[in-house]
């Protein structure tokens, strides 16, 4: 949607925008009384860090309890940030789909992490036309492939191109929530 100047004179287009405008918004007048924001922290508060260069791809990370980073790359690759030695390092690769987009798409940690060591990822099946929600042990050092736990597949259309999704989180109720995409391509 909007990837070309000519949709924004589409009525159709302008149109779908609209109506998704009033879905959200209601036929009401809308009551600003009600809405909040918080105080945008001021930006000297912040202090860049970059935790690594020449990275392939990286698609998400999750911070585990002792400070370290545990990231994914699209192609494959997981790799642990050690903020105490400052470096990175390759502790495992998978075997991931990375036709268009697919890939490693998304890992988060367990909320009972400390005591279960559960880490969940969402990759792309190199076998099957479809995505995958697995969970897998941390004993550490690197993810036991050995011991995925296959949660969730998603259908995909690998012959068209885009738009993949594939962020996890943890949300109330101790419930995983994963995003995906819209699996097209603009035209």
């Amino acid at each position: 949607m909007g990837h070309t100047d000519e949709s924004y004179v589409d009525p159709q287009y302008l149109d779908h925008v609209y109506q998704g405008l009033v879905y959200v918004m209601g036929k009401s007048k809308p009551d600003f009384s009600k809405a909040r924001a918080k105080k945008t922290p001021e930006a000297n508060r912040f202090t860049k860090v970059v935790l690594g260069y020449n990275l392939d791809e990286p698609t998400e990370m999750a911070i585990l309890p002792d400070s370290r980073i545990i990231f994914i790359e699209r192609k494959g690759a997981v790799k642990l940030y050690d903020p105490k030695t400052d470096t990175i390092s390759v502790i495992n690769t998978f075997n991931v789909g990375t036709k268009f987009e697919d890939g490693m798409l998304g890992i988060t940690t367990d909320p009972d992490f400390e005591k279960n060591k559960l880490i969940y990822i969402y990759y792309a099946h190199p076998e099957r036309s479809a995505n995958v929600l697995s969970r897998f042990v941390f004993d550490g050092t690197k993810i036991d492939q050995a011991s995925e736990k296959e949660i969730l597949e998603v259908v995909t259309q690998r012959e068209t191109c885009c738009h993949t999704g594939g962020s996890l989180t943890f949300g109330p109720g101790r419930n995983l929530f994963l995003s995906t995409g819209d699996n097209t391509k603009s035209v």
